[in-house]
């Protein structure tokens, strides 16, 4: 076996340290740049790549949990976004979305950023382009609502059952009426 040199056991440990030293900076500067990378897409509620995610597992296993946390609720919104039937619908689930996200919460921007960056993404897409304003199902809520209201009840109790008519929900009882009667420009 060959001797390494004459140097004593103190210098080469102390050679090793020195190169261990000069590689930490570069190893650090670049875990530095990928967490700041990570923190900038989480704050502007962008997706985590597979790599990223991987990265934070490794590296910040209680960012990771949260990470995890955030896609979570991204998905969950992105999901209802799909099945929503009527633009309205999809701005009463950013608002339920958003005010569900607790005030004490203290990833609660990044998850809010996540939920705006879900439903812009969706917004941009042409399946909310095709959406109706509203759907049938909210026009009828109305009309109930409308019917349930006594001076609605009371017109159309006096107009009786003689008329077959149709009822436009966001006219109001004044335009039950017309249309009853016969007296509408429709």
């Amino acid at each position: 076996m060959e001797k390494i040199s004459n140097r004593t056991y103190h210098e080469y440990t102390s050679s090793v340290l020195e190169i261990l030293a000069s590689n930490t900076p570069k190893e650090s500067e670049e875990e530095g740049r990928m967490m700041a990378r990570i923190m900038a897409k989480l704050q502007s509620g962008k997706k985590l790549t597979p790599k990223e995610m991987d990265y934070l597992r490794a590296h910040n296993p209680r960012l990771y949990a949260q990470a995890l946390r955030i896609e979570i609720i991204r998905r969950d919104v992105e999901e209802q976004c799909k099945h929503a039937t009527s633009k309205k619908q999809i701005n009463d689930i950013q608002f339920t979305a958003l005010s569900s996200v607790s005030k004490n919460d203290p990833y609660r921007q990044y998850i809010q950023a996540a939920i705006q960056y879900a439903i812009k993404e969706f917004k941009d897409s042409d399946a909310y382009k095709l959406l109706p304003d509203e759907n049938d199902e909210e026009k009828e809520k109305q009309l109930h609502s409308a019917i349930q209201d006594k001076e609605c009840q009371e017109k159309l109790h006096e107009i009786g059952n003689e008329y077959s008519f149709i009822i436009k929900a966001n006219k109001g009882c004044l335009q039950i009426e017309k249309i009853a009667v016969g007296i509408s420009d429709y």
